[in-house]
């Protein structure tokens, strides 16, 4: 009996570990996403900047619909990496809650 609820205790723990890990690589990920955000805007000013040269009007312009397009892709890749983050969340507090709740038992039990 104390093997079984040995191996419990270890996989509630590996259960949260791993959820741990998930929710970290959803927030690192978020972080990056908000990075290239961030220099999507610098180089929108930076085209912003060049239209006014009549010279760089036209390349300045598809620079800015470039911008545009990869300005959306990253927005929806961020709140879907958001929603991803939220639910890891949850269920990262559901596994670390089972796994208190365990030790909490086999200390009751010894």
């Amino acid at each position: 009996m104390a093997r079984g609820i040995e191996k419990l205790v270890t996989i509630s723990r590996l259960k949260y570990l791993q959820d741990q890990k998930t929710w970290s690589q959803h927030l690192q990920r978020r972080d990056d996403l908000e990075k290239m955000i961030h220099r999507l805007d610098e180089s929108r000013n930076l085209s912003s900047r060049d239209s006014a040269q009549p010279l760089m009007q036209k390349q300045s312009f598809h620079w800015g619909r470039w911008i545009d397009d990869m300005q959306a892709t990253v927005n929806v890749e961020l709140f879907t990496e958001v929603a991803k983050e939220d639910a890891t969340r949850e269920k990262l507090k559901a596994s670390f809650g089972q796994h208190l709740a365990i030790e909490a038992l086999v200390k009751k039990l010894k």
